[in-house]
């Protein structure tokens, strides 16, 4: 209490709504309600809705013609934890580029039609992704401002701005590191539980019983606090590519993740996530004969 917008203290029901829902709401400062959508907006939505299940449609089908992994397997497993110098090969990092892609897709169709859904209700929804593979010019750009939307507003306004409060006896700069580390601890925990609810184990049916590994989501984002951080202090010392193009600056910026990623990605193939995912998508499938 204290650290979320104005309009959502206003009630209990706000409160709520903020907190569980996962629209990205515009909220009125007049009112204190959730604003009302136009006949623009919900036209607009569509158009998202039908661009990124097309896109979802067609990556799925190029990542299931190879199995999702485009280039030779390494030694690499997907759902592990190993470290090693394979991380860092080419044929990794383009494998777990292009899941990143379909991880991108997928999330923006899901977010896209629960804001369909709100905006049927009445209700004007911000967009949960903006572009974040493709535009991001910083680490900080990529998770603060462009990577689900959704996520990021729940952890500023209820780990980041609690911590640093909790912590500002130790002056701005630590409150603000501390707040910074416990927003992706949290954020870390809060995939954990996502994890566990979406790769429940089917103890009537072994071929379907799948359990990820614990603790390599909060590891995985615990990581990327640390490259955040780490630009923060050194990045302004390196100018050299302010002026080129964002698709090339933000390739580098989702390479410092990539080594890592399949922490995150990888329980999707091999728990059998994306196989159930496109049964809802349309294909192109080669017919052998």
């Amino acid at each position: 209490h204290g650290t979320s917008p104005v309009a959502v203290e206003h009630s209990l029901s706000n409160y709520v709504t903020y907190y569980t829902c996962l629209s990205h709401f515009e909220w009125s400062a007049e009112t204190k309600e959730r604003r009302k959508t136009t006949a623009r907006e919900l036209l607009i939505n569509i158009g998202r809705v039908i661009y990124f299940f097309t896109g979802c449609s067609l990556w799925m089908s190029f990542m299931m013609h190879f199995r999702f992994q485009p280039m030779a397997s390494t030694s690499v497993q997907l759902d592990g934890f190993q470290l090693s110098w394979d991380l860092l090969s080419v044929a990794h990092l383009v494998n777990v580029y292009c899941l990143a892609v379909l991880v991108y897709l997928t999330l923006a169709m899901g977010m896209e039609l629960t804001a369909f859904g709100e905006q049927i209700k009445g209700y004007s929804v911000k967009p949960i992704f903006d572009n974040p593979l493709f535009e991001s010019r910083s680490i900080r750009e990529f998770w603060g401002k462009r990577w689900d939307l959704m996520i990021h507003r729940i952890l500023k306004h209820g780990a980041f701005l609690p911590a640093r409060q909790v912590f500002s006896a130790y002056g701005s700069t630590m409150s603000n590191l501390l707040g910074t580390v416990a927003a992706f601890f949290a954020s870390g925990l809060l995939h954990e539980y996502s994890w566990a609810i979406i790769f429940y184990d089917l103890g009537d049916d072994p071929t379907r019983a799948y359990s990820p590994l614990p603790l390599k989501l909060t590891l995985f984002f615990l990581y990327n606090c640390g490259t955040m951080m780490i630009e923060h202090h050194f990045g302004r010392h390196i100018t050299f590519f302010e002026s080129w193009p964002s698709i090339i600056v933000s390739t580098l910026v989702v390479l410092t993740a990539l080594p890592l990623s399949h922490w995150y990605s990888g329980d999707w193939v091999v728990g059998g996530y994306f196989d159930d995912l496109s049964l809802g998508l349309w294909h192109i499938k080669k017919i052998d004969g």
